[in-house]
């Protein structure tokens, strides 16, 4: 039996930069040399947690770009709207998720930036639908794949733990969420469409 269904954002509901070149065309749009990318990247790495969690935010990211490895960037540039102008509907699963809501409650259960589930939807990426629960890691200052976030959601649903569905693209995550006993399904991000077409078979 399943209540409840959650959705995760980048990857699936959307098409960011999840297998694709999107983050090294970033990185070189901002005009970084090829030479520093590995040493950005390492910085990228420390600072996303805290970022996800929204202990810090993001300009600090920007900051360092400008100050410590002196990249030219213009003071009203914004990485968030950079970062989301760089998004894509992804269309093959809209049709899954607005059926999906005839029968149960639906939710969203993602890692991100202050601001950017917002700014997400300001762009019309997200389906015409009604989200019954948002877990946004950058409010609940918690993020996948630690357990607090999964049993955090799981009370939001009000619902029993076998009764959830879960549904991301990253193997960590789903992981996570079976520790809990959610039911799951590993979105291949790569290939949207057969996912979504197997995900419909799965809950419709």
């Amino acid at each position: 039996m399943i209540s409840f269904v959650y959705f995760d954002v980048g990857g699936v509901v959307i098409q960011d930069f999840s297998e694709t070149n999107k983050w090294y065309e970033f990185k070189h749009d901002l005009g970084i040399p090829d030479a520093q990318m590995k040493l950005i990247d390492e910085q990228w790495k420390k600072l996303k947690e805290p970022i996800d969690k929204g202990d810090i935010h993001l300009e600090l990211f920007e900051d360092m770009l400008r100050n410590t490895f002196h990249i030219s960037i213009p003071k009203t540039y914004s990485m968030l709207d950079d970062f989301v102008n760089r998004f894509e509907k992804n269309p093959s699963i809209w049709p899954v998720i607005q059926a999906i809501q005839k029968t149960h409650r639906i939710g969203l259960l993602t890692n991100m930036f202050d601001g950017m589930v917002d700014k997400i939807e300001s762009h019309h990426l997200f389906p015409p639908v009604v989200w019954n629960t948002i877990v946004d890691s950058s409010v609940v200052h918690m993020k996948k794949p630690d357990k607090e976030i999964f049993k955090y959601a799981q009370e939001k649903t009000g619902v029993p733990h076998k009764e959830i569905f879960f549904i991301d693209n990253k193997l960590e995550n789903i992981e996570a969420a079976k520790t809990l006993d959610w039911q799951t399904y590993l979105y291949d991000s790569k290939h949207p469409e057969y996912a979504s077409k197997e995900l419909q078979t799965i809950l419709l």
